[in-house]
């Protein structure tokens, strides 16, 4: 599974930024269409593992704040990628286990890092169906070079 960490609330120019934000970051008051539009993008993700993923958790001051279902991930201008998908409720057992909750990978320097979930990937769809599964005790984290969110000028 994802974990996207936030860094701090930073005012951007959305004529800037690839997803025409005027907000990256994290900060209080947030509703959750506003969270999900500042996590769900622009990062830095090589690699195919990020394709893989189903699940996302965004991560605002230590704290699970919000869980996503990745239906894709797209490229965006100046190299970066952004995920495509919808935010996760109450009854959903992804948001059930982590909202509210600390961050399984804690505070990190990269803001999109993995860790060992019963529902980490595509393959894991049914068992998403299955709350009595549990994440493991001691998640294991792993950082593909990433860099934190930061807008992109330029095509």
């Amino acid at each position: 599974m994802i974990q996207i960490t936030l860094g701090k609330k930073k005012d951007v120019d959305p004529n800037s930024d690839p997803l025409q934000r005027s907000q990256i970051g994290w900060s209080g008051g947030l509703s959750d269409r506003q969270l999900h539009e500042i996590a769900r993008g622009v990062w830095v993700m090589p690699g195919s593992r990020v394709e893989r993923e189903r699940f996302a958790v965004v991560n605002g001051g230590g704290i699970i704040r919000q869980a996503m279902e990745i239906d894709r991930v797209v490229d965006v201008r100046g190299g970066r990628r952004a995920f495509e998908g919808r935010i996760l409720g109450p009854g959903h057992p992804v948001h059930d286990h982590y909202v509210g909750k600390p961050a399984p990978n804690g505070a990190q320097q990269n803001p999109i890092t993995y860790f060992d979930s019963p529902w980490a990937t595509a393959n894991a769809t049914a068992d998403a169906a299955n709350p009595s599964a549990e994440a493991t005790s001691s998640p294991a984290t792993t950082s593909e070079p990433s860099t934190r969110e930061s807008p992109v000028s330029g095509p």
